[in-house]
């Protein structure tokens, strides 16, 4: 009876391990295809992401982190068949970013001299070519002076204007990149590389007033004062770059009297068109930019200054009479205006006279400050320095 019992209790013993060993088993499996299902709900599919407009068009930037990419990208290693890369190359080229960050992709190469031999094994145009180089350069390098070198190379030749478009928005994506890197809080690229990434896009595009104003910027960094005024003299003139090179000759003027270590001397100088220029007040009312005239025996405004003065300030009034003077292009007339009184920063001059230009000198930009005033004051012009000197 008791042989029964026991063997009762074993064999039920038994029949529940296996009971529960195939719950547990059953549970375990049921767990591991449900995580499996999570994380394939949940992997990162194809990304597209919109940039910065360049050349009027969105640039979409892709990089195509499908799940089995995305596995690749972070174990570095090769998960697809050679047979499979050039397809791969194909995704590359539709890439239109040419950061870093954004080409993760081309870790199926080990470096940059596989990637160079895989593709020149490939048939591609010489647009593709250099354009991967490009690519290859900031990618495993972060040499962006030879990626700027190659996208010039491959944009001789573009075969239509939708690959122009793709790499002149590469171009302004990778300046802006150096240019913002350079002058962030912990200067990410070196000095070295900035200058000559920069020196090489103003050699292609002189005219390209966004370098001309990082160079500028690194300049005053370095105070090589002559360079920064050589640069803003090369901006070209004109009405909508006024106020740049103005701001850009106030920086300089400033940055000089800083470096000097002088503290509230002199009037700042400011040139333009070739010439020195400085702040007047007119009255406490309005202050306008005039050049610098020791030739001139009169002090001048142009007509829109006059059209301010005698809306801005009461003390400005029409004498009723007029002045001629003999000049190259003929008889110029001038209608004579007085005003309270002019000062040159704490410097005043009252009761001056002022002579309007309602024709020729009317569309100019400044006025002149003649010897009239000028004489008034021992005063010195120190180039140099960017500074005029005045004392009574």
């Amino acid at each position: 009876m008791k042989f029964k019992t026991g063997f009762l209790i074993l064999s039920f013993g038994i029949g529940l391990g296996i009971l529960v060993d195939r719950w547990i088993g059953l549970d375990t499996d049921e767990a591991i295809t449900s995580t499996v299902k999570v994380q394939s709900d949940y992997l990162p599919q194809q990304k597209q992401k919109k940039h910065d407009n360049y050349d009027n068009e969105a640039l979409i930037l892709e990089s195509y982190e499908t799940p089995e990419e995305s596995q690749l990208v972070d174990t570095g290693t090769r998960c697809v068949n050679d047979s499979e890369l050039p397809s791969v190359i194909s995704r590359l080229l539709n890439i239109r970013s040419i950061l870093p960050k954004d080409l993760r992709v081309m870790k199926l190469w080990l470096d940059f001299e596989e990637f160079s031999l895989f593709i020149s094994n490939l048939e591609l145009s010489d647009y593709q070519q250099h354009a991967l180089l490009a690519k290859a350069n900031s990618y495993y390098f972060e040499d962006f002076v030879l990626a700027l070198e190659e996208l010039y190379i491959a944009k001789r030749y573009i075969n239509n204007e939708s690959e122009g478009k793709v790499v002149n928005g590469q171009i302004q994506q990778l300046t802006d990149h150096i240019i913002n890197r350079y002058f962030s809080e912990d200067s990410l690229v070196e000095q070295k590389e900035f200058v000559d990434a920069m020196y090489f896009l103003l050699e292609k595009n002189p005219g390209d007033i966004h370098v001309n104003g990082a160079l500028i910027r690194h300049h005053l960094m370095m105070k090589d004062f002559d360079i920064v005024e050589s640069f803003i003299d090369t901006i070209p003139e004109s009405e909508s770059n006024s106020t740049l090179i103005d701001s850009y000759r106030a920086r300089l003027s400033s940055t000089r009297l800083a470096s000097s270590g002088e503290k509230e001397k002199g009037i700042p100088l400011i040139k333009v068109d070739n010439k020195y220029a400085v702040n007047v007040n007119f009255s406490d009312d309005a202050e306008f930019l005039m050049i610098l005239d020791r030739e001139s025996s009169n002090t001048i405004i142009p007509g829109r200054f006059r059209y301010f003065l005698n809306r801005a300030s009461p003390e400005f009034y029409d004498m009723r009479l007029y002045a001629t003077r003999e000049v190259e292009e003929g008889r110029l007339r001038f209608n004579i205006y007085r005003t309270d009184f002019l000062k040159l920063g704490k410097f005043l001059y009252n009761n001056p006279i002022i002579l309007s230009d309602e024709h020729m000198f009317r569309r100019q930009k400044y006025g002149v400050l003649g010897k009239d005033v000028l004489s008034a004051f021992d005063y010195k012009i120190d180039t140099s320095k960017g500074r005029l000197y005045l004392s009574y």
